[in-house]
C-alpha cells in the first residue's frame, strides 16, 4: 500500500479476519457492531472478544454514589433561561436518562456534533482502507468502517459495518488485500465526554460552578456548538479525555445513569461511570465532589 505523510495516522493490518454483515445495510446506514464482550472458545484459548480499549478488573472495588437528577433555572452550559429541554446524561444510546435540562440549542447542536462519534468510539469503530493485491482486482484505495475486536493472544477481527461495494465483494471472495486502519477523529468524542462530565458534576454538586475552570469548559462547549475552531491546546486537552476514558463491565444490577466513584490506589482521581459503560474523570481540579453543599 502506498505511503504518504498523512499515513502516520494509520496502522497496517496483515492478519485480521473480516466478518461481513449477514444483511447488507441500506445506503447511508451501517450494520450494528457486535457486543463488546462475546464469549469465544477455541482449542487454545477461552476468552472474551473485546474492543481493545475495554478494561475489566473484577477485583477492583471503590466507594460509589448514585447521582440523582437535578434541574437548574438556566441551561448549565450557556446559562440561558430560554427553551429548556430534557438532557440525557449520557445519551440514551449509551444508557443515559434525562438528568437535567439544557437549552434546546446546546442540547440539539452539541448532540448532533458529538454523540454519533462517541457511539462509534465505544463500539470500537475504525476506518479501514484497502488496496487489491489481485492482478484483476480493483484499482486504487477503497474504504470501509468496521468494529475492531480482539481476544487475548489472537489476531484482530474486523466486523464490517459499511463500506465500498467493490471492497465488500473482494472481502467476500477471499481475494488478497493490503489493509490498514485508523481510529476515528477523537475530538468530537472528547467533546461529548467533556459535556457529560461537566453536566454530571453540576448535577452532583446541585449548582453551576462559576470558577474560571468551569467558565473555560462552558466556553469550549459553546464554541463547538457555534461552529468555532478550537485552538491546538484545547484540542489536545479534549483528546486527552478520550485517552483517559475506560469502558467498564456492566454490573448485574442497575446503578443508574451517573455514578460518582472515589479515587483508588490505581485511579488517583474522582470519576464518573456514565450509563454503566464509560468511566471518565471528574472535570474540575479546583473543585472536588466533597465540596458539595448538602441541603
Amino acid at each position: 500500500m502506498s505511503e504518504s505523510p498523512r499515513d502516520s495516522r494509520y496502522h497496517r493490518l496483515d492478519d485480521a479476519t473480516f466478518i461481513l454483515p449477514q444483511t447488507a445495510p441500506r445506503k447511508g446506514r451501517k450494520a450494528p457492531p457486535p457486543p463488546l464482550g462475546v464469549r469465544v472458545q477455541s482449542a487454545d484459548i477461552e476468552a472474551e472478544v473485546r474492543h481493545p480499549g475495554f478494561h475489566h478488573d473484577g477485583r477492583r472495588t471503590s466507594g460509589a454514589w448514585v447521582v440523582e437528577r437535578h434541574d437548574f433555572g438556566v441551561c448549565p452550559i450557556c446559562l440561558s433561561t430560554k427553551d429548556l429541554t430534557e438532557e440525557h446524561v449520557p445519551m440514551r444510546a449509551l444508557g443515559g436518562r434525562a438528568m437535567t435540562r439544557t437549552c434546546k440549542e446546546c442540547n440539539n447542536r452539541l448532540g448532533s456534533l458529538s454523540e454519533a462519534a462517541l457511539s462509534a468510539l465505544v463500539a470500537g469503530e475504525v476506518v479501514v482502507e484497502a488496496e487489491s493485491d489481485a492482478l484483476d482486482g480493483f484499482r486504487g484505495v477503497r474504504k470501509a468502517t468496521a468494529a475492531l475486536r480482539q481476544a487475548p493472544f489472537s489476531p484482530p477481527t474486523m466486523h464490517v459495518t459499511s463500506g465500498d461495494p467493490e471492497l465488500l465483494t473482494t472481502i467476500a471472495a477471499g481475494e488478497p488485500l493490503s489493509v490498514r486502519y485508523r481510529l476515528l477523529d477523537p475530538v468530537p468524542s472528547g467533546i461529548a465526554i467533556l459535556k457529560y462530565a461537566y453536566l454530571a458534576a453540576c448535577v452532583w454538586l446541585r449548582e453551576i460552578p462559576y470558577s474560571q475552570e468551569a467558565k473555560s469548559i462552558r466556553a469550549v462547549l459553546m464554541a463547538v456548538r457555534d461552529g468555532q475552531e478550537l485552538s491546538e491546546d484545547v484540542r489536545k486537552d479534549v483528546v486527552g479525555l478520550v485517552n483517559s476514558m475506560v469502558l467498564v463491565e456492566n454490573p448485574s444490577y442497575d446503578l443508574g445513569p451517573i455514578v460518582l466513584v472515589e479515587p483508588t490506589s490505581t485511579d488517583a482521581g474522582w470519576a464518573f461511570v456514565l450509563g454503566q459503560r464509560l468511566r471518565c474523570p471528574w472535570p474540575f481540579t479546583g473543585l472536588q465532589p466533597t465540596d458539595r453543599r448538602d441541603p
